[in-house]
């Protein structure tokens, strides 16, 4: 580390603020840092509570007597799969202005409306139905398409997905 570098550490600790510990040693190429940006602040993290009793009621919660605990496991997976892929839905929408519209429609992603529900809804966000039903289609499809990308983050070849899909649509649907 250079001089600069440890000047940075000592005025940056000296004033409170918190920063992640940079790793020892050498460093490949990409991760160094020069002058002033030698240091990276630290993210914002989610802290899960690992007290161990508060685990084991969860888990008997959530379990059926059926079901083994790898499948537990694995809905579970699925479960956060497409949660991350709707907060990732969600985030999209509200980047461009469309909250209402997902707020909206957010309830058809995983279920056909009832009789007049379409009209209903684009009632409020002023379109007409078949406008809502346009944009629902739209919306099933991008939320498609983010699970798809989720899942070909965990698995090897893309020849996998469409198994991997196959099962997580099992592992909700029972």
């Amino acid at each position: 580390m250079d001089r600069a570098c440890r000047r940075e550490e000592e005025s940056v600790w000296n004033a409170g603020t918190k920063l992640r510990t940079p790793p020892r040693g050498p460093q490949p190429t990409s991760r160094r840092r020069t002058g002033a940006s030698c240091w990276r602040r630290e993210t914002a993290l989610q802290l899960i509570s690992l007290d161990s009793s508060t685990l084991e009621e969860r888990y008997r919660a959530d379990t059926s007597n059926e079901e083994s605990p790898e499948r537990h496991f694995d809905r579970l997976w699925a479960e956060a799969v497409m949660d991350r892929a709707l907060a990732l839905l969600e985030e999209e929408h509200r980047a461009t202005g469309k909250d209402a519209l997902f707020e909206g429609l957010a309830d058809f992603l995983s279920r056909p409306p009832d009789e007049g529900e379409y009209a209903a809804v684009g009632e409020r966000l002023g379109l007409n139905s078949h406008a809502v039903a346009v944009a629902v289609g739209r919306l099933r499809e991008r939320y498609r398409a983010l699970i798809r990308a989720e899942i070909e983050d965990t698995v090897d070849s893309p020849a996998e997905v469409d198994a991997e899909l196959r099962y997580l649509i099992e592992l909700v649907t029972q």
